[in-house]
C-alpha cells in the first residue's frame, strides 16, 4: 500500500469512528475534506479545566489535523480562543501528545488529548513538559483532590482506547 492510500485508508475509519461518538460534553464538525477523507477537525468539549493558575474554565474549542504524511505522523491539535493551563500544552495552544504510534487512531488519540485536559494523572506528563511554568504549578498541587482531576468524563464511545485508563469517579 502507498503511502496515499495508507492516508486515504485511515482517514475513512477515523471519520467512521468520529462518527460512532456519542457524547454529550463532545461534539465536532468535519472543516476540511470531503467525508470520509476528513483532514481537519474542529471539536467543543464540556470539560472543567484550567485556562491559568487558579482559573478554571468549563469547555474547549480546538481543532484537530491530519496532515498529509499521517498516520506516520502524529495529528496536530491546536487550542482555539481560550487557552490551557497544563504541562503537557504549549502556551500557544498546541497539544503535545508524548509518544504517538501510527496504529492509534483518532478517536483513541483525542481521548487522551481529553484526559490530558482532565489531568488525568495516566496521561499528563510532567517529565516532559511542553509548558514548564504549568508542570511547576502542576507539580506544587497535583496531590490536591479538590484540584485533580480536574473533571470525570464519560469515554467518547464504549471501550474506544485500547489499553487506556480512564478516570473513574470516587
Amino acid at each position: 500500500m502507498t503511502r496515499q492510500e495508507l492516508h486515504k485508508t485511515r482517514l475513512a475509519s477515523d471519520y467512521r469512528d468520529m462518527c460512532s461518538i456519542k457524547s454529550p460534553v463532545f461534539s465536532w464538525e468535519a472543516v476540511r475534506g470531503e467525508p470520509p477523507y476528513v483532514e481537519e477537525y474542529r471539536w467543543h468539549i464540556r470539560v472543567h479545566t484550567y485556562a491559568d493558575r487558579d482559573k478554571p474554565i468549563d469547555s474547549c474549542t480546538g481543532r484537530t489535523i491530519l496532515p498529509p504524511e499521517y498516520p506516520t505522523l502524529a495529528p496536530e491539535t491546536r487550542m482555539e480562543g481560550t487557552l490551557v493551563y497544563h504541562p503537557n500544552w504549549f502556551s500557544n495552544g498546541r497539544y503535545c501528545c508524548g509518544i504517538y504510534q501510527s496504529t492509534e487512531s483518532l478517536v483513541n488519540y483525542l481521548s487522551r488529548m481529553i484526559n490530558s485536559l482532565q489531568f488525568d494523572p495516566y496521561v499528563t506528563n510532567p517529565k516532559s513538559p511542553a509548558n514548564p511554568e504549568a508542570k511547576d504549578w502542576y507539580l506544587r498541587h497535583k496531590n490536591d483532590k479538590s484540584m485533580f482531576p480536574s473533571d470525570h468524563l464519560p469515554p467518547l464511545v464504549a471501550n474506544c482506547v485500547q489499553g487506556f485508563r480512564p478516570i473513574r469517579k470516587r
